[in-house]
């Protein structure tokens, strides 16, 4: 079915067709009207039903996020070490410290999470 727009002294008409029908069929007037009823009716049978949603995620971007992470660990494990740029004052240590953990868990989040598949498992809400 398709919408149909005539328009006739400066007035538009919609009619709702069949595509399949020799010449669309006569058509119903009021589309809009038609679809309301029709979501309406979809929406008190359906509404009660969970709904499942399911987001596809870039695997690629998930490695990057990965080994950008990896790249920023090794980056403050090399300040971290003797003589490293970070140990030269009590604060710039422990900031890089804090700052190494807080990345070791976006990664150990990353996974468990296992984020480079491409389709995670369905999640269930309510209408």
């Amino acid at each position: 079915m398709t919408v149909q727009k005539n328009r006739m002294n400066g007035k538009v008409y919609q009619y709702l067709r069949c595509g399949k029908c020799k010449a669309g069929g006569h058509g119903a007037p009021n589309p809009e009207d038609i679809y309301a009823k029709l979501v309406e009716d979809v929406l008190s049978v359906l509404g009660d039903e969970p709904v499942m949603t399911r987001e596809y995620r870039q695997g690629a971007e998930a490695r990057k996020e990965q080994q950008r992470l990896e790249q920023s660990i090794s980056y403050y494990m090399a300040g971290l070490e003797p003589e490293g740029r970070f140990t030269k004052t009590r604060f710039t240590k422990e900031r890089a410290e804090k700052t190494l953990d807080d990345l070791i868990k976006q990664l150990e989040a990353i996974a468990r999470r296992a984020a480079w598949r491409r389709w995670p498992p369905i999640c269930s809400g309510s209408a």
